[in-house]
C-alpha cells in the first residue's frame, strides 16, 4: 500500500501484517485437510476459493502447507464435478 506501519500501528490496522498473516494461516492449515475440524466445512469454501486463487495468481507465496490445502480441496469430488458443470457451460 506504499507505506509501512510500526508495530502498536499494525495491532490497531486489526491484522498485523501479511507476514503474520501468512505465518498464521500455515500454521492453521499444517498437516490439516480442512481449516475446521476434521469434515470439509462452509469455511473452507470460503478460505479454499481464496488459497487457490491466491497461488494461481501469484498473490500468495506458494508454501507446502498452502499447495497442499488447495490441492487436497481441488482433489474431492463435488469440486470435480463442479468444474465439470462449469466447463460444459463455457
Amino acid at each position: 500500500m506504499g507505506f509501512e506501519l510500526n508495530a502498536e500501528q499494525e495491532m490497531m490496522a486489526g491484522y498485523g501484517n501479511y507476514e503474520l498473516i501468512i505465518d498464521v494461516l500455515v500454521k492453521a492449515l499444517k498437516d490439516k485437510s480442512f481449516i475446521v475440524g476434521e469434515k470439509f466445512s462452509a469455511a473452507d469454501v470460503y478460505l479454499g476459493s481464496h488459497v487457490n486463487w491466491g497461488l494461481q495468481f501469484g498473490t500468495l507465496p506458494k508454501l507446502p502447507e498452502l499447495e497442499a490445502y488447495g490441492v487436497g480441496l481441488q482433489e474431492r469430488e463435488a469440486y470435480q464435478r463442479s468444474n465439470d458443470l462449469d466447463n460444459a457451460n463455457s
